[in-house]
């Protein structure tokens, strides 16, 4: 049995990321399995795993399973910055992943070429495609809402996948059609593989830039949301 809780927290670049909270691990290690970093500690009697992920789908998946094989985790934690989809959703906003899809999964079905003749789809052997979703921990999700009542949050849907979006008729279609609300690179991939292997996961994504009103892309909202995700751990 395990003596305390270990948390996974991956995200995709260090220097920007994951800067704030490798500064507030107690009794630092940094390791290295099969290409990716690692960052172990603890804050407060938690243990705390920092997986630098790089950016990408194949990058997340590969990067997380090394975590979950190397550290058994507890829970998982997505964190990093995202582009929102909404006008209401400004640069320096929080959003909680609910769900993730993604976005780049996607078959022709016609008859032109616009994005309305392109379904997001989860390709499956021996059955029919169709798009599935991949969800959050419900019991996560509530111990947020309870715990930081305090903070701006959005919970919605992510859009992630390989692309970076800065097609206005793209963003509405993806809005209206799929509900999502912010677009990232990782989240789908990570909480694919956590899912698959019955491990807790959540996605907590800061708001970096929006294309709709024409805010430029910021990295520095990223210390704030891993100050979020610091305020987490500790009411878990």
């Amino acid at each position: 049995m395990k003596s305390k809780k270990t948390i996974l927290i991956v995200a995709a670049m260090e220097d920007v990321e994951l800067d704030y909270l490798e500064s507030r691990l107690e009794n630092l290690i940094k390791t290295k399995h099969n290409g990716f970093v690692f960052y172990e500690g603890n804050i407060g009697e938690k243990k705390i795993v920092l997986c630098v992920s790089n950016i990408g789908l194949i990058n997340a998946s590969a990067g997380v399973a090394i975590g979950i094989e190397k550290y058994n985790p507890d829970l998982i934690i997505n964190e990093g910055v995202a582009g929102s989809l909404l006008k209401n959703i400004h640069k320096g906003d929080i959003i909680i992943g609910t769900e993730a899809i993604n976005i780049t999964s996607m078959e022709y079905i016609g008859p032109g070429n616009t994005m309305e003749d392109y379904e997001i789809t989860t390709f499956l052997h021996g059955e029919d495609s169709r798009l599935i979703t991949q969800k959050a921990n419900q019991e996560l999700l509530e111990k947020i809402r309870e715990n930081l009542k305090d903070e701006k949050l959005h919970f919605g849907i992510i859009a992630s996948g390989d692309i970076w979006n800065k097609d206005p008729n793209r963003i509405e279609y993806l809005c209206n059609r799929y509900q999502t609300i912010c677009e990232d690179m990782e989240s789908v991939a990570i909480y694919t593989i956590a899912n698959m292997m019955e491990i807790p996961v959540v996605a907590i994504k800061g708001i970096s830039d929006n294309e709709i009103l024409g805010e430029e892309y910021e990295l520095s909202v990223s210390t704030k949301v891993q100050q979020v995700v610091e305020k987490i751990i500790k009411e878990l």
